[in-house]
């Protein structure tokens, strides 16, 4: 991008910068999500009955605007709890925290959710963030923004298509 230079957001759209000069931004991201359920011989303890979930995502950004230069990591740590309350339905609670540039820069979401998987390695989670925030680079991975959302998660690995014929 060349000739960027700070503006203002206008009534159609939320263009922060124009173009007049020399810009340049470059961001490297990765993620792991990992997710828990204990499985015991004593089946039915309140233990058993949860999952849990945790996530880290991680961030390194250059931005150049003119003279200037903007560089830093950001972190993002997520975790969810969900406990059953019936065979097809939990409820539980999500939380989010990134930490941007020193530790300095911090922002949080915290909601409550309900998840139905009424289909085979397929649900639905139904949410409402109390508090959120918007990060454009991790909001596919994590929706962390505040009010009500809506996900759809599918588990594909090599064996979920063998009885098909394409």
């Amino acid at each position: 991008m060349r000739g960027a230079l700070a503006g203002n957001a206008g009534p159609v759209g939320n263009a922060l910068l124009n173009v007049n000069g020399d810009a340049t931004s470059r961001r490297v991201i990765n993620s792991v999500s990992v997710n828990f359920t204990p499985i015991r011989q004593n089946a039915g303890s309140f233990v058993e009955r949860g999952e849990y979930a945790a996530f880290w995502g991680t961030r390194y950004a250059t931005d150049r605007f003119g003279t200037g230069d903007k560089r830093g990591w950001s972190n993002l740590f997520g975790g969810d709890f969900k406990f059953d309350i019936v065979n097809v339905a939990d409820i539980g609670l999500t939380g989010t925290v990134r930490l941007g540039g020193s530790w300095d820069n911090v922002a949080y979401a915290v909601g409550s959710l309900l998840t139905v998987a009424r289909f085979t390695n397929a649900h639905i989670t139904i949410g409402y963030n109390i508090i959120g925030f918007e990060d454009r680079d991790f909001e596919l991975a994590r929706y962390s923004h505040s009010g009500p959302f809506l996900t759809f998660k599918m588990k594909l690995n090599q064996t979920s298509l063998l009885g098909y014929k394409f």
